[in-house]
Protein backbone atom coordinates (compact mmCIF):
# COMPACT_ATOMS: atom_id res chain seq x y z
CA UNK A 1 0.00 0.00 0.00
CA UNK A 2 2.82 2.57 0.96
CA UNK A 3 4.43 1.67 -2.65
CA UNK A 4 1.07 2.55 -4.40
CA UNK A 5 0.93 5.45 -2.49
CA UNK A 6 4.88 6.91 -3.30
CA UNK A 7 3.39 5.99 -7.23
CA UNK A 8 0.81 7.85 -7.47
CA UNK A 9 1.97 10.74 -5.31
CA UNK A 10 4.85 10.91 -7.48
CA UNK A 11 3.62 10.80 -10.71
CA UNK A 12 1.16 13.91 -9.23
CA UNK A 13 3.94 15.69 -7.81
CA UNK A 14 5.98 15.02 -11.31
CA UNK A 15 2.99 16.02 -13.32
CA UNK A 16 1.96 19.44 -11.52
CA UNK A 17 5.56 20.09 -11.57
CA UNK A 18 5.93 20.03 -15.33
CA UNK A 19 3.22 22.01 -15.51
CA UNK A 20 4.59 24.67 -13.36
CA UNK A 21 8.21 24.72 -14.82
CA UNK A 22 6.38 24.88 -18.15
CA UNK A 23 4.33 27.72 -17.10
CA UNK A 24 7.72 29.87 -15.55
CA UNK A 25 9.64 29.10 -19.17
CA UNK A 26 6.92 30.65 -20.50
CA UNK A 27 6.20 33.28 -18.61
CA UNK A 28 10.03 34.06 -18.31
CA UNK A 29 10.32 34.08 -22.40
CA UNK A 30 7.40 35.38 -23.98
CA UNK A 31 6.66 37.84 -21.38
CA UNK A 32 10.15 38.78 -19.06
CA UNK A 33 12.07 38.21 -22.30
CA UNK A 34 14.73 36.07 -21.33
CA UNK A 35 16.63 34.31 -24.15
CA UNK A 36 15.49 30.66 -24.85
CA UNK A 37 18.78 28.80 -22.76
CA UNK A 38 17.84 31.62 -20.02
CA UNK A 39 14.28 30.99 -19.32
CA UNK A 40 14.84 26.92 -19.75
CA UNK A 41 17.93 26.89 -17.12
CA UNK A 42 15.97 28.99 -14.62
CA UNK A 43 12.53 26.90 -14.85
CA UNK A 44 14.31 23.71 -14.86
CA UNK A 45 16.28 25.00 -11.91
CA UNK A 46 13.28 26.08 -10.26
CA UNK A 47 11.28 22.73 -10.66
CA UNK A 48 14.17 20.49 -9.18
CA UNK A 49 13.98 22.56 -5.99
CA UNK A 50 9.94 22.42 -6.17
CA UNK A 51 10.12 18.45 -7.01
CA UNK A 52 12.52 17.59 -4.37
CA UNK A 53 11.05 19.69 -1.35
CA UNK A 54 7.62 18.24 -2.91
CA UNK A 55 9.13 14.91 -3.48
CA UNK A 56 10.58 14.60 -0.17
CA UNK A 57 8.03 15.50 2.13
CA UNK A 58 5.25 14.28 0.95
CA UNK A 59 6.01 11.41 -1.15
CA UNK A 60 8.82 9.89 0.82
CA UNK A 61 8.04 11.55 3.65
CA UNK A 62 11.86 11.65 4.81
CA UNK A 63 12.92 13.43 7.81
CA UNK A 64 16.28 12.32 7.60
CA UNK A 65 19.41 15.47 7.04
CA UNK A 66 18.15 17.77 4.22
CA UNK A 67 21.49 18.07 3.20
CA UNK A 68 22.74 14.40 2.65
CA UNK A 69 19.28 13.74 0.86
CA UNK A 70 19.62 17.01 -1.32
CA UNK A 71 23.03 16.10 -2.44
CA UNK A 72 21.82 12.55 -3.87
CA UNK A 73 18.86 14.46 -5.26
CA UNK A 74 21.04 16.49 -7.14
CA UNK A 75 23.63 13.95 -8.25
CA UNK A 76 20.69 11.94 -9.56
CA UNK A 77 19.16 14.85 -11.27
CA UNK A 78 22.57 15.63 -12.74
CA UNK A 79 23.32 12.38 -14.26
CA UNK A 80 19.59 12.38 -15.97
CA UNK A 81 19.89 15.61 -17.11
CA UNK A 82 23.39 14.78 -18.49
CA UNK A 83 21.99 11.66 -19.83
CA UNK A 84 18.83 13.37 -20.94
CA UNK A 85 20.77 16.48 -23.01
CA UNK A 86 23.26 13.70 -24.69
CA UNK A 87 20.28 11.49 -25.68
CA UNK A 88 18.28 14.65 -27.14
CA UNK A 89 21.66 16.04 -28.88
CA UNK A 90 22.06 12.77 -31.28
CA UNK A 91 18.86 12.80 -31.84
CA UNK A 92 18.74 16.05 -33.27
CA UNK A 93 22.14 15.22 -35.31
CA UNK A 94 20.10 12.56 -36.59
CA UNK A 95 17.48 14.13 -38.06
Amino acid sequence: MKLKYQIISFLIIGGLNTILVTSIMLVLYNIVGFGYWASSSLSFCIGVIISFLFNRKITFKDNGNIYITAVKFIIVVSVCYIISFDISRKCILFI
